[in-house]
């Protein structure tokens, strides 16, 4: 099982390096990243299936979605650019592209 941490100051979350973040959303024990010409990743606590990875097995390492309907990846259109908003909650995750889905 993951090892909660809290930081007092801005800190490099391990398993982004190299990625390019353009947004970020945290719940109180978990958090969702959207990562350019990639797609939203999540990461923390799962229970009650906050994450979107199936499981409520908790994630210490930011773990990309897959869509929940006809493959793909969240939060990419067509053309593989990144057009998504993310909210997390205590208990939920929601994440909103440009096309609805």
């Amino acid at each position: 099982a993951p090892r909660w941490v809290q930081w007092s100051t801005p800190t490099l979350v391990p398993g982004t390096e190299g990625l390019d973040v353009t947004g970020v959303a945290l719940g109180g024990r978990h958090a969702a990243a959207v990562v350019r010409n990639q797609g939203v990743y999540t990461w923390g606590d799962a229970s009650g299936g906050r994450l979107g990875h199936g499981t409520a097995n908790p994630c210490g390492r930011p773990t990309k979605l897959q869509a929940l309907s006809g493959g793909g990846e969240l939060g990419l259109n067509a053309s593989g650019a990144n057009n998504v908003q993310l909210s997390c909650s205590g208990a939920f995750t929601i994440a909103l592209s440009s096309d609805g889905g």
